[in-house]
């Protein structure tokens, strides 16, 4: 196990028509410490095992640890958020679906209707 390190590395990926970069800083210190940011939503159910990871590779330190995404379009995210409209879609029928099934037993499980 090491036991203090002090350093720094970036990483960068590719994904579709944005960019996904990854950093993370070390610094001595006592104890071990991680502190992370900007996870996106998507990934963070790997918190605690990107926490784990660290720790039990490294025996002191602190660990900043970093994502940023950012789109290589020209248009960027200015133009508002982005819907997977196929996905939207399925949802929609699903709720349609649902709501017609509700209908026909006159009980809907929603407080809604």
């Amino acid at each position: 196990m090491i036991k203090s390190m002090t350093g720094y590395g970036k990483a960068e990926f590719p994904i579709n028509e944005s960019k996904f970069d990854v950093e993370l800083k070390s610094v001595n210190h006592r104890f071990c410490e991680i502190s992370l940011s900007n996870i996106p939503p998507g990934l963070s159910y790997l918190e605690s095992k990107i926490r784990k990871l660290i720790a039990a590779r490294f025996g002191r330190g602190h660990f900043y640890l970093s994502f940023h995404l950012t789109s290589l379009s020209e248009e960027g995210f200015s133009r508002g958020p982005f819907f997977d409209f196929d996905v939207v879609k399925q949802c929609f029928d699903a709720l349609a679906d649902l709501k017609k099934s509700s209908e026909s037993r006159k009980t809907c499980p929603c407080p809604i209707c």
